[in-house]
């Protein structure tokens, strides 16, 4: 059940918020998502047996889809490649990526601009869309000229309404960017110390992501006196010295949020 506040209902310190696309008092349901997996697959991932559990753990999530989920599948190493478009995850759909999944190989450098350059252009081309949407960022490695990239590319995903959910596997990965890359977006850094643990870092958050029940969740604060602070990690948009709206990317299913002012 996710509890919103009403329209323009005043709180105990005297502002009326207002709460803008959350359901009120409703039973959570599993909402259809679109997923794009993100995945490394540069000439380190072929030691240490990286690729096959990054494999192992791609199938978990083709297995564990609804029919109308759609799944992606893009690889990055010197250049970036879509192996399975975006498509419903049927019989056939799981079939085929299973098959994307089975043909990965690991060679060459990393090049993470450019996964995930082509992993919102999968998303920005959809002609219909699912109510939740996310991208799956795996990688091991570094790219120095990442970085660069990154506001313009969170800035697109923004825009759709898509959160990106980075991994950092091993003990090369740039921690750095990748945590950056989490607090710009908004969403959680997970790192996977071991192989065997990326199939439980995976399903994390795609349970996460599957009860999910509202998105870009908008409260308004409008305040009878002066608005000084909205302590939050979320955006804020400034509308006056007494007013101000915080956007919340996601709700989660039994999850309260609320700034601090």
């Amino acid at each position: 059940t996710v509890e919103a506040a009403a329209a323009s209902a005043p709180n105990a310190d005297g502002a009326d918020v207002t709460a803008e696309g959350a359901p009120t008092n409703v039973e959570a349901e599993r909402k259809p998502m679109d997923l794009v997996c993100v995945l490394d697959v540069s000439g380190s991932m072929g030691s240490q047996n990286k690729i096959e559990e990054l494999k192992s753990a791609v199938r978990f999530i083709i297995n564990e889809s609804l029919p109308a989920d759609r799944l992606s599948l893009v690889t990055f190493q010197s250049s970036a490649s879509r192996v399975l478009r975006l498509r419903r995850m049927d019989r056939e759909g799981q079939d085929e990526a299973t098959v994307a999944t089975l043909r990965m190989a690991a060679g060459g450098g990393t090049l993470i601009a450019s996964g995930l350059e082509l992993g919102l252009q999968v998303l920005e081309q959809r002609r219909q869309r699912n109510k939740v949407c996310a991208i799956l960022l795996l990688t091991d490695g570094q790219d120095h000229s990442c970085r660069a990239h990154l506001p313009q590319l969170l800035k697109r995903a923004s825009k759709m309404g898509c959160g990106i959910y980075p991994f950092g596997f091993g003990r090369d990965h740039d921690s750095v960017l990748l945590r950056e890359l989490s607090e710009r977006a908004k969403t959680p850094f997970t790192y996977i110390e071991e192989s065997s643990a990326i199939k439980e870092a995976f399903a994390g958050v795609v349970g996460g992501l599957s009860s999910i029940v509202a998105q870009q969740v908008q409260v308004t604060l409008r305040c009878h006196a002066r608005l000084k602070e909205v302590n939050t990690p979320f955006e804020v948009l400034r509308h006056s010295d007494q007013a101000a709206t915080v956007t919340i990317p996601d709700i989660f299913a039994e999850e309260r949020r609320g700034p601090l002012v």
